[in-house]
């Protein structure tokens, strides 16, 4: 599904869709805008998709696991172009202070109470009858008459 038909959306469902609320998504966008109309025009051929459809085809590999397959036959592309879009848009986002996600340190200083539950799930052995090739082949000789 493209941006034109997602920015129709309310804002809940928008940010159902995507994760997002609209305004970061457009602050995304500006941002890549402005980092690749800033760079120098390379050759070659113009991308199939705007950057809005870029950012979105990203989340949608982030928010739903979807494997690079899958999302390349929604979007009528190919395989390596959306590993290709989807590696630039999270290089681009990388070098924004903006969009950065917190270090260890910042959890560190922070007085953030953790719950944490630990959950037992160690595997145990199934007791199951031996196999014994003897008793296999006197119940066949046995059974034959």
């Amino acid at each position: 599904m493209s941006y034109e038909k997602i920015k129709l959306l309310s804002p809940t469902d928008f940010k159902r869709y995507c994760g997002l609320k609209p305004e970061t998504f457009n602050r995304i966008c500006d941002f890549i805008r402005a980092k690749l109309l800033g760079s120098q025009k390379k050759p070659g051929r113009p991308t199939k998709l705007s950057i809005e459809d870029q950012v979105l085809l990203m989340l949608e590999y982030w928010r739903e696991y979807r494997t690079q397959f899958h999302i390349a036959k929604s979007w009528g592309l190919s395989e390596p172009t959306v590993c290709r879009t989807i590696t630039k848009i999270e290089n681009i986002l990388k070098q924004s202070p903006e969009f950065a996600l917190l270090g260890k340190r910042a959890l560190y200083q922070n007085d953030n109470i953790f719950e944490v539950i630990v959950v037992d799930a160690t595997e145990t052995e199934i007791e199951r009858p031996k196999k014994n090739s003897g008793d296999i082949i006197r119940a066949r000789k046995s059974g034959t008459p």
